[in-house]
């Protein structure tokens, strides 16, 4: 492993805007659900779990009293959300509200990002509160939630817990501080959930690196087992090779400068979804960009249809743009990659999405065979 450096090369791409201005905070935690052609996110300072359906471009809002910091669906039904320091089972229909598990009582933290490993066991990591615009460092924990509802610290002293992923063969975990500016790896045991041998993959370097790479956020990885990280505070997503360090391309989003996560979803499993903030924007930055900058289009390529392959039967619906609008906005952007618009300069937050030319894995669903208890159920808050 070695330290990046403004050097390093790679192919750079422009991209799409999907969505403008669809949370007033920090949008985060995106997460694709095949079974719904839904896109699932959270904007954490207000409370708020989306869910936008890629066919129709509804965007349905559930809010929450407590600050957000994931949602995932629950393969056998509902959703898991991480809301204050709790985990719990939220059915988006009645609005009811069953809670597994709190963590850190007492302590002036909050759960920031999430995700299901293969077996379904949701991992979750912690954060301090800002007070006063300060965030209190080495105050957040990750955890696991397995599928009795037991819950396991597995590493202390973490500054903001964010991105989370495996590899395909389940036995290597990537994980992510933000503080440190550093990806990590361990070896990973599915079997029990643990994790051990941590060693440095990325690291993003010093203050000198700050204007250029940014501060790692959320992530996901692909079916080469390549890591696209989101880099908030420089509008980019750079996907790396975690055997050698090396940056392999990068995603400029010159009107989204607060880029928080990303996840492989679309009907095929062959987009980037992106999400960005306005967290301490000011006015004038968040103003929202251009009509013509809202459309996100999305090309056929000979090349990419042989390798496209439905996901499931629930997903085959595929979105066609053909508005002449945005024929003349067109540019191709790699030799084998598919188009994109050309976006305004706009400091605006969005959700951005990125077609590929191959397919992805999706995310796993959580917590198949928890109980849910009736008992405790409530209302979401207003």
């Amino acid at each position: 492993m070695r330290e990046m450096s403004d050097d390093d090369a790679d192919d750079v791409e422009s991209t799409s805007v999907y969505r403008c201005n669809v949370t007033k905070h920090n949008g985060e935690g995106p997460h694709w659900d095949g079974r719904t052609n839904t896109l699932l996110f959270i904007d954490m300072g207000q409370g708020d779990v989306h869910r936008l359906n890629y066919i129709t471009g509804e965007d349905d809002i559930k809010h929450f009293e407590d600050p957000v910091g994931f949602v995932v669906p629950r393969k056998s039904g509902g959703y898991i959300v991480g809301h204050g320091k709790k985990v719990s089972h939220f059915d988006w229909d009645s609005g009811a509200v069953s809670t597994l598990a709190e963590v850190e009582q007492g302590l002036l933290t909050q759960f920031n990002d999430a995700k299901c490993d293969a077996s379904g066991r949701l991992w979750a990591g912690t954060t301090a509160k800002e007070v006063d615009g300060i965030r209190e460092p080495e105050r957040g924990s990750l955890y696991s939630l397995s599928k009795d509802q037991k819950i396991t610290k597995h590493v202390d002293k973490i500054s903001i817990s964010n991105g989370v992923d495996w590899t395909d063969d389940n036995r290597t975990m990537y994980y992510i501080d933000s503080t440190p500016r550093q990806v990590w790896a361990y070896d990973f045991d599915i079997s029990i959930g643990s994790m051990s041998n941590k060693r440095t993959v990325v690291d993003f370097g010093g203050a000198e690196t700050m204007d250029t790479l940014g501060v790692p956020d959320g992530m996901t990885i692909d079916n080469n087992g390549h890591i696209w990280v989101a880099c908030y505070g420089v509008g980019k997503v750079i996907c790396f090779d975690p055997e050698t360090g090396k940056r392999l391309k990068t995603l400029e989003f010159p009107s989204a400068k607060k880029t928080t996560s990303c996840c492989f979803g679309g009907p095929n499993m062959d987009e980037l979804f992106v999400t960005s903030g306005t967290y301490n924007l000011t006015p004038e930055q968040r103003r929202t960009v251009s009509k013509s900058a809202t459309h996100s289009v999305k090309v056929s390529d000979a090349q990419c249809q042989s390798q496209r392959r439905t996901v499931s039967k629930s997903a085959t619906h595929s979105v066609k743009v053909s508005d002449a609008q945005c024929q003349s906005q067109r540019r191709i952007v790699s030799k084998s990659a598919t188009h994109s618009v050309k976006v305004s300069d706009a400091q605006c937050q969005k959700m951005s999405r990125f077609p590929l030319n191959q397919l992805h894995k999706p995310d796993y669903y959580a917590l198949d065979t928890i109980p849910i208890q009736e008992n405790v159920g409530s209302k979401y808050g207003d």
